[in-house]
């Protein structure tokens, strides 16, 4: 009995000092909208208050020099070789090909590969050679040839370094395991 009053009591210290904290803000609020009344919104007003309060800066958007550094022809030239590289011949079923290697067969350095990946394919490198991949076993599980083979194996045939990494790209790309779209695709 006395611990539920020990608790009820704390309870009430902690909802009495959020009201204060409360009621200390809507003051100095109210004493700032006095002056800045016509200027800001009454939301970004809280937000700055309470932003000088507790000493918090704004996240300050990121913008990549290298990404600037790069002309439109250069990151669409880029984009066709990545293509050719990763997907005609075949790069993205090799789990060692990284952006490192990449970069190094078309003579530029990641962070171009990485920046052309980001402007022109709105993704990074590995979600990109993971979507060829998720592709490939989708084709691979449906077809009757490979029947006989077993998830792990199509997904090793895919590219894919680990079971875990295939299904969880898997889910995410199709909302299902690839077992399950193996079972409603042979129905």
């Amino acid at each position: 009995m006395t611990y539920v009053v020990l608790s009820f009591c704390k309870i009430n210290v902690f909802l009495s000092h959020r009201q204060f904290f409360l009621l200390k803000i809507q003051k100095r609020v109210e004493k700032v909208w006095r002056f800045y009344k016509n200027k800001l919104s009454l939301s970004k007003l809280i937000t700055k208050i309470v932003m000088a309060k507790y000493n918090i800066t704004p996240k300050k958007e990121k913008s990549a020099r290298y990404q600037t550094l790069l002309s439109e022809e250069t990151k669409d030239r880029l984009r066709d070789e990545i293509l050719r590289i990763v997907v005609t011949e075949g790069k993205y079923k090799d789990k060692d090909y990284n952006t490192k290697r990449l970069a190094e067969d078309l003579h530029t350095n990641s962070r171009y590969v990485s920046a052309v990946c980001a402007t022109r394919f709105h993704k990074n490198y590995p979600e990109l050679v993971n979507d060829y991949r998720v592709n490939d076993a989708m084709s691979l599980l449906t077809d009757k040839r490979y029947m006989k083979l077993t998830v792990e194996d199509i997904a090793e045939m895919a590219g894919f370094s680990t079971r875990q990494s295939f299904y969880s790209n898997f889910y995410k790309r199709l909302g299902v395991t690839p077992r399950q779209y193996r079972q409603d695709h042979m129905k």
